[in-house]
């Protein structure tokens, strides 16, 4: 059973670890902070998605709202930031280029800290209501809803790789990956998911991710860099390849084809 009180303090932790990285970004735009602060709204959304699975309910929309709206600018703002670091890794861009990557991320920053301080009330009553809507829940429903979410990930990836999945399909590892962090020893133990084959894979996928919103950067702002954009798409493409080997045996690594039990 997962109990809603072990939901309860995993999500008052990943919220309250949120908003440590929050004010450590606002007072020095750390990057590291930034990407840790978006990890941690994904785990709480991982465990939102899971209750609308399971209930069919999530909270209300203006408190989804919110959750969508800080994880949206967070991801504007760390997208310019590894899309700049990949062109200047393949030697790309031009001064002007990362003069105007740097006063963007500036700008966006400012404003993601006065949005959110703006919404610090709001965001407080967020917290306070959204656990009590948890409910325990049962290992047989668990262990069903894996089942399930496993068998539609191996459908991106077999009988062949569906490359305009991919994205989609990393999300839905992360939920996975995050939601199995909740779980009791005892239920975890019963599921055997294979998670570091899992992380792997979404490794790969988030290289590949991270190189797609760079061509695409590239392509608007510097499209004369022809060498460049020429190394990250073939960079994109030997990503896909590595994942397209890696995911053969998809259905067997994680027991898709055998009963979860």
């Amino acid at each position: 059973m997962l109990k809603k009180e072990r939901q309860r303090n995993y999500f008052q932790e990943r919220w309250h670890t949120v908003f440590v990285h929050f004010d450590q970004f606002a007072g020095h735009t750390n990057e590291h902070d930034l990407h840790k602060l978006r990890v941690e709204l994904k785990k709480i959304k991982a465990l939102l998605r899971l209750h609308e699975d399971m209930s069919g309910k999530l909270p209300a929309e203006r408190e989804m709202k919110l959750l969508r709206d800080l994880f949206s600018q967070a991801g504007e703002i760390r997208n310019i930031q590894v899309s700049a670091q990949l062109v200047k890794k393949y030697k790309g861009g031009n001064t002007s280029f990362f003069t105007k990557q740097r006063k963007l991320v500036a700008e966006k920053a400012k404003e993601f800290v006065k949005d959110t301080r703006d919404n610090a009330g709001d965001l407080s009553e967020l917290n306070a209501t959204i656990w009590k809507n948890f409910r325990d829940i049962s290992d047989r429903d668990i262990l069903r809803w894996y089942k399930n979410k496993l068998r539609k990930l191996n459908s991106y990836f077999s009988p062949r790789l569906k490359t305009r999945e991919l994205h989609q399909a990393r999300k839905l590892i992360k939920r996975l990956t995050y939601t199995h962090r909740v779980l009791n020893s005892k239920l975890s133990g019963k599921l055997r998911l294979n998670t570091d084959y899992l992380h792997e894979i979404e490794a790969l996928i988030g290289q590949w991710h991270d190189t797609v919103v760079a061509l695409d950067l590239l392509r608007k702002q510097s499209p004369l860099h022809k060498t460049t954009l020429s190394k990250l798409a073939q960079q994109k493409q030997k990503l896909v390849e590595q994942v397209r080997v890696l995911t053969r045996e998809f259905a067997i690594q994680v027991n898709v084809s055998k009963p979860v039990s």
